[in-house]
């Protein structure tokens, strides 16, 4: 049986930070108070109030999209010719690095957390998709994977009690499946060429429960203990 893989095979495919608010919120400095500038496209709808700006950060694209009471960044990779997998980097650079910019923004926004949630998309490059279920029946080992299995997609969620805040009650939702990237090439004067990849993939979800604001002051111990928990699920699959 294969062993779990280290935490260094693991790449971020996208990275997620909500905060669910109550009520409107003034945003019109935040993009320029996380990047340093302003967005290079900007969408707003003034009837809803919805608003969705785009630029580039760091290694990808940043969105911010602002809703009536939720307040979504995401980070997702530059996709280019060639490219195996969208990626923005191993778990252990991407996600801390994301927290870190997440929190120092939030800091200074003043904003009263309802709740938090962090998304993280993890993806583990395997040969094929035989060699992607026999991981998958290491990651989850209480699974009977066939041979012949295909479409697989599988998903739970685990409630647990938060370790920096009392009485709260995270939910940890994940879903496991085994992927393929088609990537196309084209120079000039050559025909289309494609190129398949095989991927092990993970999504998660990991938030506070609603009816328990976070209380002030509490907001980066909270985004750090659900990065952890992002981090153990990753590390042991569904054995945590």
């Amino acid at each position: 049986m294969k062993a779990l893989p280290d935490i260094s095979e693991w790449n971020i495919e996208s990275l997620r930070f909500t905060i669910f608010v109550d009520g409107k919120c003034s945003f019109e400095s935040w993009w320029s108070d996380w990047v340093g500038i302003q967005p290079e496209q900007m969408q707003q709808n003034y009837q809803t109030g919805d608003l969705s700006q785009f630029g580039p950060y760091k290694s990808g694209i940043l969105e911010l999209k602002v809703s009536l009471g939720r307040i979504d960044w995401n980070l997702s990779p530059i996709v280019g010719p060639g490219i195996d997998f969208p990626k923005l980097g191993e778990f252990d650079e991407s996600v801390p690095s994301f927290l870190q910019d997440a929190t120092a923004w939030l800091s200074r926004s003043g904003i009263a957390v309802r709740r938090m949630a962090l998304g993280v998309t993890a993806i583990l490059p395997v040969k094929n998709m035989q060699d992607g279920y026999e991981m998958m029946s290491v990651l989850l080992p209480f699974i009977p994977f066939g041979g012949d299995w295909s479409d697989f997609s599988f998903q739970l969620n685990k409630r647990c009690n938060s370790k920096s805040i009392d009485g709260l009650t995270i939910n940890r939702l994940a879903r496991w499946s085994v992927v393929e990237f088609v990537s196309v090439m084209q120079a000039p004067g050559m025909n289309l060429k494609q190129k398949s990849s095989t991927a092990c993939r993970m999504e998660m979800d990991f938030n506070s429960a609603d009816g328990h604001p976070v209380p002030e002051g509490l907001s980066s111990e909270l985004a750090i203990e659900l990065s952890q928990k992002a981090r153990n699920l990753v590390l042991l699959g569904a054995r945590q």
